[in-house]
């Protein structure tokens, strides 16, 4: 038997669905920034599947950990979301200049690949890769490698849980997880919501599924699917875990948050009244407080 594939009218609609979402999505001003930032430089780190474009939001210095003569800049790595196919990189940046703006870190968000062109676990191994070089490129970068936190939404989350699992393993302590209606179970495909035309439906849970995590052998290992991981509790770092009431990710987010709570994880969970992705789009009010939730719970745990 060979190799699963991915279906060619799949593949062509996932790579035309990859190429328009980034002329389509407008990233919001919200929250506000307090300070005026640069725009992001950009590097290029090697990674065992070659270079990875990353974005550097580098702090202001009247920000509350900006930074000082004698101490650097903690390190935020935030990764995106996209169901494992959209590589949209403005999708979270108004949560990186906020970020960088008002609690002071510098943030380092990855350019991942993604499906069509690459399947699991590629994404996983560019992130882990990335995650190795910022720990030993902290003083040519500028930023402190011992204080260093993850975060993301959707698959994004799930790819923060990965490194978590990776830190870890490496006997290095993160200091926070930031995990924002995540995806944990890839093996998954059956969720569904009480709200009607939820927006993770079972059509694109499962279309996800067939794009990315295309050999059903690897489904049920524990960087696939975190949520199957018998030892997340011991891996994971503070974490903030953030759901939505109507979100069909929601769910299995609540019940891994009270398993890390029962592991002696230190976990704040806050379930908003809303479907998938409310922090890049959807009521402002909600991702006003969403993310000024992210940079509180961030200030805390990186000072």
């Amino acid at each position: 038997m060979g190799n699963p594939r991915i279906a060619p009218l799949e593949y062509a609609l996932a790579y035309l669905a990859q190429q328009t979402a980034p002329l389509l999505f407008r990233p919001p001003a919200v929250p506000e920034p307090t300070h005026r930032l640069d725009a992001p430089a950009v590097v290029r780190v090697p990674t065992r599947h070659g270079p990875v474009r990353c974005f550097v939001y580098r702090p202001h210095p009247a920000s509350p950990l900006g930074g000082t003569a004698t101490r650097r800049p903690p390190l935020h790595i935030d990764i995106h979301g996209g169901g494992f196919v959209l590589r949209n990189t403005h999708e979270d940046a108004h949560i990186c200049r906020y970020l960088a703006s008002d609690v002071g870190c510098v943030v380092l968000a990855i350019d991942y690949h993604a499906a069509p062109q690459v399947t699991f676990p590629v994404a996983e191994e560019e992130c882990i890769d990335v995650l190795q070089w910022a720990l030993d490129h902290g003083d040519q970068q500028g930023w402190d490698a011992e204080r260093v936190s993850v975060g993301g939404a959707s698959a994004g989350a799930k790819l923060s849980m990965n490194l978590a699992q990776y830190a870890h393993d490496s006997a290095f302590a993160l200091r926070a997880a930031v995990l924002s209606y995540a995806v944990a179970d890839c093996t998954r495909t059956d969720r569904t919501s009480p709200k009607a035309n939820a927006a993770i439906s079972p059509t694109l849970q499962k279309l996800s599924a067939r794009l990315y995590f295309v050999d059903p052998a690897s489904h049920t290992s524990p960087m696939a699917s975190p949520y199957l991981d018998t030892e997340l509790a011991q891996k994971m770092p503070p974490t903030l875990i953030q759901t939505g009431d109507l979100d069909t990710l929601g769910p299995e987010m609540v019940e891994i948050a009270a398993r890390l709570r029962d592991g002696g994880v230190e976990v704040r969970h806050t379930a908003y009244p809303v479907d998938h992705a409310f922090n890049t789009q959807g009521n402002r009010e909600i991702m006003d407080t969403s993310i000024r939730e992210i940079g509180t719970f961030l200030t805390e745990r990186l000072a």
